[in-house]
């Protein structure tokens, strides 16, 4: 009998170690289908806001579009938005991107943010704009570590790999906040 009580408890611990095991892939499946249809979301997202830079240059002789005044990225985190460059000119022509701080210092993009201060991100390669052609740029915003921040940038859009102020092609000011 005591032989018939040890198998009954082995039956039994299978039982319950097959049904963890079908309630945890249950679980896995649903998250790994949360985290597909986020990302799906997210792409969606990223080609509406492309699309509304498109059209908003698309219908004036705007040179330039940026998403907003102010941007708010938490510290710590990353913020990514997109900028419309329309080449208004007679010809075609590659575009330079560069950030300006207040004090007119030429920011250089880095992957991570000082504890006091906001770092940006973007590719320094030009863009190749044929005439009327329009380009969108992708910059990350990361917010800094420690402290929370506030300060005023500016866009500035250029023909040359290095800008001035007398080669400006297009130049927008925007507030940076981070919160947290």
């Amino acid at each position: 009998m005591k032989k018939k009580g040890d198998l009954s408890i082995s039956v039994n611990a299978i039982v319950i170690i097959v049904i963890a095991l079908t309630f945890l892939s249950l679980a896995l499946v649903f998250i790994r289908n949360i985290f597909e249809g986020i990302s799906e979301t997210t792409i969606t997202v990223q080609e509406q806001i492309k699309q509304q830079i498109l059209d908003d240059l698309r219908r004036g002789d705007k040179k330039l579009s940026f998403p907003a005044d102010e941007i708010t990225v938490a510290k710590g985190r990353e913020r990514i938005f997109g900028i419309g460059v329309k080449n208004t000119l007679d010809v075609e022509a590659d575009f330079y991107v560069e950030i300006w701080s207040t004090d007119g210092e030429v920011l250089v993009p880095s992957s991570t943010a000082l504890p006091g201060s906001v770092a940006f991100f973007w590719d320094i390669n030009p863009v190749h704009l044929q005439v009327n052609e329009i380009g969108v740029i992708g910059i990350k915003v990361i917010g800094p570590t420690a402290t929370s921040v506030s300060d005023i940038y500016k866009l500035v859009i250029c023909q040359d790999a290095v800008c001035a102020d007398k080669n400006q092609y297009s130049a927008k000011s925007f507030f940076v906040k981070s919160i947290g």
